[in-house]
Order: structure tokens, then C-alpha cells, then sequence
């Protein structure tokens, strides 16, 4: 039978449910996000049972403790489970900067208590002091030291994003764990071309990732493309068209698709990116932004020829708290 002890409770699975699906059922208050093992926010304890299928992306030192992700756990027999105290999972940062990007996005420095050993790209879960987390791509790159660069889209109704944009002040505390995801330079892959496709403030890896394969001194051609439904937000074309000039492997072109622009150059970046690179076998692919692109564009470039195991993305889907 497939069942969980939770502090005491013992609860039975339904079918085809998952651990977290089955706490939430009982009443059990969790913060969750995603769903769907990328934002790592459900993250618990398993004091036994075999959840090594749900630790993706977990740190080896963490799944040495059980530490899983209850939203895609499905035991096969009985777990017991426990919320992972906070010190074990979250320190702290300051925020020691914010700057206007565009209208709706802004770069947020963050400087940790503790420096963070990340790649550039990967995402920090960062959770204000009434308990709500987001997932947020980081845009720094390590080689820059111990400052951490996050770059936050206001989004109607967004409970996190607005209250950044509106009320979050130099020097406020907030708390962080991570760094998790996949989506990062491989510098193992130092002569494929690299496709990077983003839309909104998905920029932000890209950027981290464009700089970490630069310093690396990436030998393949490198075509970034961002799109925005207005010219206002597409930000960093500055310093992007910098880098171009700078670097001859680096290609980049910003895309407006929104009724702003004329309708003869109207263009959303995904399909200038699959217009201009039909072929793309032997390449790497990194996808950013809006779960709808991020998801078509994982199977239209598995489709043009890239290998899914060189096509690179973490999107995030925030459904509650």
C-alpha cells in the first residue's frame, strides 16, 4: 500500500498521486509553485522510503539527507516524511541595488550572507518574510564576484513581482535558496553554435549565459534573439550590440511582436530564430521566458534537428502563494 507518515498522520494515496497532491488533500499547508520539479520550492525530508526518482537537480550533500520533491515523488510503498527546517535550506541577501531596466523590469543586486557557487543561468528560489517564493534566473555571472543579479517583469496580479516593484527598498532582507536548474553554458560543447531564444525578462540567463561562454572563450558561433511585444522592454540592447562588435561569434537581434511596432516588422523571436537556423544539428539550445515558447520551441527545435539532450531551458509556472 502506498502510504506517508507525516508528523504523526498516516495517509494513503490515491492513484496516479503524488506526495505533495496527497499532503495538500489531507490539509497539510505547504508551499509549493510550480508543480512540476523545477522551482524546487516543496522541497522535504524523507526520513525513510526510496525517493531517489524525485531528487533532480538536488545538491549530492542534500540527497545524502532525503531531500526530495514531493510534486513528482510516487512511491512505490510507504514514505516518511518531514518539513526540512529553514536553516538547513535558506540564508540570507541584501538588496544592495535596484535599477530600471525597462517600464516593467527591473535588475535587482542581491549580496549574500554567504557567497553562492552557482553557473551562470541557473535559477535562486527567493522568499520574502511572509513566506512567498518565486523563482528567479540569475543574470550575474560568478567571475563578477559575490553579487547576485536577478531580473524581475511586473506581472498583473503578481503577489511577488509587485510588491518588488512597488515597495521593495535598498538594504531590505530577504532569504534565499538555491541554486538549482540545468540551464547553463556547457563548456564541454566549447565549438557547437548556440541558439538562445528569450522572451521578457527570460533575458536574464541568456545574459548570464552568453557572458560565461565568452569568458570561457566559446569558439562556435553564438545567436541570441529576445523578444518583447513592445520596443520599451527590450532591455540591454546596449550592451548586448556592445558585446557583438566585440566579439565576432556573437550574434544578436532584438524582436517586437506587439501592435507598437509597424506591422511589416512585427516578429516574434522564436520564429525569426527557426527562420534563420532551419538546420540545427550539432547545436546547443537554450530556451527562457513564457511556458508556452519555452514548451513549443523544446519540440520545434527537437524537430529542426538539435539532440534533446543539448536543448537547455527552465521554465517557471507560479499557481500559487
Amino acid at each position: 500500500m502506498k502510504q506517508i507518515h507525516w508528523q504523526g498522520e498516516t495517509i494513503t494515496l490515491n492513484q496516479d498521486e503524488s506526495v505533495l497532491e496527497a499532503l495538500l488533500r489531507q490539509g497539510v499547508d505547504l508551499a509549493y509553485s510550480c508543480k512540476n520539479g523545477n522551482c524546487h520550492t516543496c522541497m522535504l525530508q524523507a526520513k525513510k522510503g526510496d525517493v531517489q526518482d524525485a531528487q533532480p537537480d538536488i545538491r549530492e550533500s542534500w540527497k545524502a539527507l532525503g531531500y526530495f520533491l514531493p510534486c513528482i515523488c510516487f512511491p512505490q510503498g510507504e514514505l516518511t516524511v518531514s518539513p526540512i527546517t529553514e536553516q538547513a535550506l535558506f540564508s540570507q541577501v541584501k538588496v544592495t541595488a535596484i535599477t530600471p531596466l525597462s517600464k516593467r523590469i527591473l535588475s535587482i543586486a542581491l549580496d549574500p550572507d554567504t557567497p553562492l557557487e552557482y553557473y551562470a543561468g541557473q535559477f535562486i528560489n527567493l522568499r520574502r518574510s511572509d513566506g512567498l517564493t518565486r523563482s528567479y534566473s540569475l543574470a550575474s555571472h560568478p567571475a563578477q564576484g559575490d553579487m547576485l543579479e536577478i531580473h524581475v517583469q511586473r506581472i498583473d496580479n503578481g503577489g511577488m513581482s509587485q510588491w518588488i516593484h512597488e515597495q521593495l527598498s535598498l538594504d531590505d532582507k530577504l532569504e534565499l535558496c538555491g541554486p538549482f536548474g540545468h540551464c547553463y553554458y556547457q563548456k564541454e560543447m566549447q565549438t557547437m553554435p548556440m541558439l538562445l531564444v528569450g522572451t521578457g525578462s527570460g533575458l536574464a540567463p541568456l545574459l548570464g549565459i552568453v557572458k560565461d561562454a565568452l569568458h570561457h572563450q566559446h569558439q562556435g558561433p553564438i545567436h541570441l534573439y529576445h523578444g518583447s511585444r513592445t520596443a520599451d522592454d527590450l532591455y540591454a540592447q546596449q550592451l548586448l550590440t556592445s558585446l557583438a562588435r566585440q566579439y565576432d561569434n556573437l550574434h544578436y537581434l532584438g524582436c517586437v511582436s506587439g501592435t507598437q511596432a509597424e506591422e511589416k516588422d512585427r516578429i516574434r523571436a522564436d520564429e525569426l530564430a527557426l527562420k534563420n537556423h532551419q538546420n540545427l544539428s550539432g547545436w546547443q539550445v537554450y530556451l527562457c521566458g513564457h511556458p508556452d515558447m519555452v514548451n513549443k520551441m523544446k519540440k520545434r527545435t527537437y524537430l529542426a534537428g538539435a539532440d534533446i539532450k543539448n536543448i537547455f531551458a527552465d521554465p517557471f509556472i507560479h499557481k500559487v502563494r
